[in-house]
């Protein structure tokens, strides 16, 4: 019977601290800012209000004081007046707004305070108690915390109340993001056709329903010019494979930039810029020798439209490389600095360059680089020098198929009959292709024949 009796009273304890959990819970008054979050997306002086509310709890009420901190830099206060709880109370009422400075924050501070005026003047809620303007000085997070407040009744008693502040954003970017990988500096070696995964942290938008889209910028320049850089637009995820293809080798700049898609803030990566040391796994062009025309070589051009240089493919220094070459010639053996011809064949390892193109009566010189997509070169065992002439050109005039013509008549009889000067080279007055190489009548016959008889061309060559 006596444990029945104790049963009964540990029921009635419980009974009673439950009550009054559901009491404390059902009835604690809160003062708070609505909305909590303001979101704000135009221009800088734009002007928003925000509400000081009472909820349904709040019984009894006659005055409220409260105090608000906020960024002077951010906000600037416009005014502040009692809300419809108190306006509309049938009472009279007192409002009082003061702006003061925490010099240990560097806050300001808002102070607000309302007061019914009368014998049994007050109100309950909910309601709006006050009603405040701002407007914005910059773009940023706007920290309208409430620091303290007092809410009292009839009896200048105070009533028990929480509070919560509220938070303005303004023109806010996304939320700053890191480059994770790679590392600052890291250096990087791949072979063609590979990537290299270039990633970074997410970032996010305060704004409701706002996505994040990424551009991706690299460059070798770390002023990002917009001759020499890459945009990579519109990605959602937080990686990309980065063919190397397109890379040569050195230092490559990279940064991102996350773009709010609604109101397109922007924020950019750090740090800004990061890069790495890329190296491709390759190597240069493997070594190759010239074919034709010889080193040393004097070549005949009457008759020929083209002449045709010819050189050994070169191997690729890695699988996969593609080769492509440039055919030099130069009045010296120093590549490339200031060439006659520069040419360049693609793959081809040959090129007929036409005759008349080419430097006549003075020794030149040839060659070809070789070189691989990434950039890396090699050059020919050799460089053969070669001489360009036109039998019965004496005077080296040129002109292809018009080279030889009266004008070398006239010299050629002067150097025989009257000791004129000799022909510009030994091998431009040999019309014959006699052995020796030397001038005489039957070369001026050859070139009488040759120039109004329609005799046959001086087009021997020279072995």
């Amino acid at each position: 019977m006596r444990f029945k009796h104790l049963s009964y009273q540990v029921f009635i304890v419980c009974l009673v601290c439950f009550v009054c959990l559901i009491t404390t819970q059902t009835f604690a008054t809160e003062i708070f800012i609505d909305p909590s979050e303001t979101y704000l997306t135009g221009s800088i002086g734009e002007e928003f209000q925000v509400e000081l509310k009472v909820d349904g709890n709040t019984l009894g009420l006659r005055l409220f004081q409260v105090f608000i901190k906020f960024d002077s830099s951010l906000l600037d206060t416009v005014s502040t007046e009692l809300g419809p709880l108190f306006n509309n109370s049938g009472f009279s009422t007192f409002v009082n707004t003061k702006l003061v400075y925490d010099s240990t924050t560097n806050d300001s501070v808002l102070k607000v305070e309302g007061l019914l005026l009368g014998a049994s003047s007050v109100v309950d809620g909910p309601g709006t108690v006050a009603i405040l303007k701002f407007n914005t000085n910059d773009v940023g997070v706007a920290d309208l915390s409430i620091l303290s407040h007092i809410l009292t009744d009839i009896n200048n008693d105070t009533i028990p109340s929480t509070s919560i502040g509220g938070i303005a954003y303004i023109n806010t970017q996304p939320d700053a993001f890191n480059l994770l990988s790679p590392n600052t500096a890291e250096i990087i070696s791949k072979f063609p056709g590979e990537s290299i995964e270039l990633v970074w942290e997410p970032s996010s938008s305060v704004y409701p329903g706002e996505n994040i889209i990424y551009e991706l910028e690299y460059s070798p320049d770390n002023t990002f010019p917009v001759s020499n850089t890459i945009i990579v637009s519109s990605l959602t995820d937080t990686t990309y494979n980065l063919l190397v293809g397109g890379l040569e080798n050195g230092y490559i700049f990279w940064r991102v930039r996350a773009i709010g898609d609604i109101n397109s803030y922007v924020t950019t990566s750090l740090p800004d810029p990061s890069y790495f040391d890329f190296i491709f796994n390759t190597q240069e062009p493997n070594e190759f020798n010239l074919i034709s025309p010889a080193a040393q070589r004097l070549e005949n051009l009457i008759g020929d439209d083209n002449i045709l240089f010819d050189w050994e493919d070169a191997v690729p220094g890695s699988p996969g490389d593609i080769i492509e070459y440039t055919f030099y010639i130069g009045s010296s053996q120093v590549f490339p600095s200031t060439p006659i011809i520069e040419i360049q064949t693609g793959t081809s390892s040959n090129i007929a360059v036409a005759s008349i193109s080419l430097p006549i009566c003075d020794e030149v010189f040839w060659t070809v680089e070789a070189t691989n997509q990434h950039g890396l070169s090699q050059w020919a065992n050799s460089v053969n020098s070669i001489t360009f002439i036109y039998r019965g050109d004496l005077n080296c005039s040129g002109g292809g198929t018009n080279a030889v013509d009266i004008s070398d008549l006239v010299a050629i009889v002067d150097f025989i009959f009257t000791n004129g000067p000799p022909p510009a080279s030994e091998q431009t007055g040999n019309l014959d292709c006699s052995s020796p190489e030397i001038t005489d009548i039957s070369d001026l016959v050859f070139l009488v024949d040759f120039i109004f008889t329609n005799g046959p061309m001086p087009s021997c060559d020279f072995d």
